[in-house]
């Protein structure tokens, strides 16, 4: 039997990093499903409470479909994890599952089905459920809601595919049409395979990098109506961008200044961009003002000095470096 034959039809990958108190719900989610033919895949980023001891007991249930990849440094985001389990995913489809959100029973059988009925190389949910979390890791259904990300008034009735015009495309992304989040798209893993697509490595919006790679090499991008995703609201997933520890602004830095690289090498590489500078610098843009609509929130707790001063850190400016200008403009842009 070849190796394709005994590939399973889905991969569900999760990153996990102390997820003690949600980890067994979201793979009792994934052991429910009513589509059998899957693998999933937990990459830990070296937890430090009882998350893999959860895991572990749970493993027997999925009859070998369910594998433990330990991380020996933790990376700090989801980034790296997700990379580390694309290299070794089988199924046909990929899938991306927090560790503290869950899918529906019938999630997999839909997101299997109609991607192979519309041949497409992404399938784009534009809503999903929402459970807010009171922090006890408690879950019950009739408290979800459903709620969408997307900045539009009109939604698809039917599985509907997005033009191939790659400058329409463009446009819609840039008013936000394109949720970014990966956890509500399936994926056809030779699409990300093929194009070498992988997460960049930073703390955020790295699965925003993520999904406008995956828009810019996708033929066949479906959108569809369905609701098959359980997102879990965490106080403390919000609180973890901003607050008073002034340590936040190496991560945000980071951000601001690896993310722009990402996205420009990518479409430095890429014809259409190579042919077309304008949408490279929109593009940019787009991606440097979503920065802003987070750091301009953090910097409100931080005076004009103190956030001067770490910018240049980062930037490793020299005292008279005219570049320092930089830091200044950054610094008083709240």
């Amino acid at each position: 039997m070849s190796d394709e034959k005994k590939s399973p039809s889905m991969s569900v990958i999760v990153p996990m990093y102390n997820s003690e108190k949600y980890i067994r719900q979201c793979l009792v989610s994934v052991l429910s499903q009513k589509l059998q033919d899957y693998e999933a895949l937990v990459i830990d980023d070296c937890s430090t409470d009882g998350s893999i001891a959860e895991v572990e007991k749970l493993m027997p249930m999925f009859d070998g479909r369910l594998q433990l990849i330990r991380r020996e440094k933790n990376s700090g985001g989801a980034a790296i994890p997700r990379n580390e389990a694309l290299k070794v995913a089988r199924g046909k489809y990929i899938v991306f599952l927090d560790s503290d959100d869950m899918l529906i029973p019938e999630a997999l059988t839909i997101l299997f089905n109609e991607s192979e009925e519309a041949d497409a190389d992404v399938l784009h949910l534009e809503k999903f459920f929402l459970f807010n979390d009171d922090g006890t890791g408690r879950f019950d259904p009739k408290e979800m809601k459903i709620a969408t990300n997307e900045d539009r008034k009109r939604f698809v009735k039917e599985p509907t595919i997005e033009t191939d015009d790659l400058s329409e495309r463009l446009r819609l992304h840039c008013k936000k049409r394109f949720y970014w989040s990966p956890c509500i798209k399936t994926f056809r893993r030779d699409l990300l395979i093929d194009n070498g697509i992988e997460f960049p490595d930073i703390p955020y919006y790295e699965d925003l990098i993520f999904c406008f790679k995956v828009l810019c090499c996708s033929k066949k991008y479906v959108r569809a109506p369905y609701v098959v995703n359980i997102i879990r609201a965490r106080a403390e997933s919000m609180s973890r961008i901003g607050g008073g520890d002034s340590g936040i602004f190496t991560k945000w830095l980071k951000v601001f200044i690896d993310g722009i690289n990402a996205m420009d090498n990518f479409m430095s590489g890429q014809e259409f961009f190579q042919r077309n500078p304008k949408w490279r610098h929109k593009e940019l843009g787009f991606f440097v003002d979503r920065c802003f609509e987070t750091i301009g929130k953090l910097f409100r707790d931080h005076d004009e000095a103190e956030i001067y001063s770490a910018i240049r850190q980062r930037l490793a400016l020299e005292p008279r470096d005219t570049s320092a200008a930089v830091a200044y403009l950054i610094s008083t842009k709240k």
